[in-house]
This record gives structure tokens, sequence and C-alpha cells, in this order.
């Protein structure tokens, strides 16, 4: 993933795995423009809050996914999370840890795993 070539700022972003207890996973719809629910996980350690959400665009179903991935962390310890940083932002929520945002393409716990481009067409919507 990167920035547009004409942005003021340019970033660059690659996928990445990352492991995390499934006791610190929570798994909500965020809430984008005009209403638009995306699948959403926030884990938070003592020094960070990681925001993982798919894209807008991506349109799928939240609730149903959501389903799905707490699915693949049932009797488990760990989740795997390959997603990719996005630019950081001000939150202002937590002052005291770092907040960081990145967009999921995998997720992968005991009971199997998730791709975004090998999703249901169920779990997407039709808006």
């Amino acid at each position: 993933m990167s920035s547009f070539p004409e942005s003021e700022e340019p970033w660059e972003s690659y996928n990445q795995w990352q492991c995390f207890s499934a006791k610190n996973l929570d798994f909500d719809c965020a809430y984008y423009d005009d209403g638009i629910l995306v699948p959403s996980i926030t884990v938070e350690t003592d020094n960070e809050i990681f925001l993982f959400d798919t894209y807008v665009e991506d349109r799928l179903d939240c609730k149903k996914t959501l389903t799905l991935w707490q699915g693949l962390t049932d009797d488990g310890q760990e989740f795997c999370i390959f997603a990719a940083h996005m630019p950081d932002v001000e939150w202002g929520e937590d002052e005291n840890r770092h907040h960081s945002l990145w967009y999921i393409r995998r997720v992968k716990g005991v009971r199997g795993y998730w791709d975004l481009y090998e999703s249901s067409p169920e779990n997407t919507t039709t808006e």
C-alpha cells in the first residue's frame, strides 16, 4: 500500500503478521463515512492500541465477518493478523498509549484462517 503519487507526505506500507493473546482482542464494527460499518479488531497492550480494520471499499458484511473471525479464536490462546500499517493519526482518546491503524488482509486462529480475497460472497454487502 502507498500514498497517491502526488501526495505531499508520501508513505508506503507492507503487510506483516502480528500475533496477540486472544484475551486482548475486541471484535466490533467501526463506523466510517456515511455510516458504513466495517469489521474491526482492537488489540490493547500496555504500550499501544492497535486498530485493525478492513477497507470500506471491500463492502464486507460486518456482523457476518466478525462471527467468522470470532469462530477462529474459539478455544485458542493466540490470534494472528496479516495487515498493513497506515500513517499515524492523532486519536486523542488515550494519551498514554500510542495508537496505530492497520488494514487487514488475513487473520488466523486455532480453528483456521480467513483471507480477504478468498472471502465468501455471502459475507459481502451489495449496497
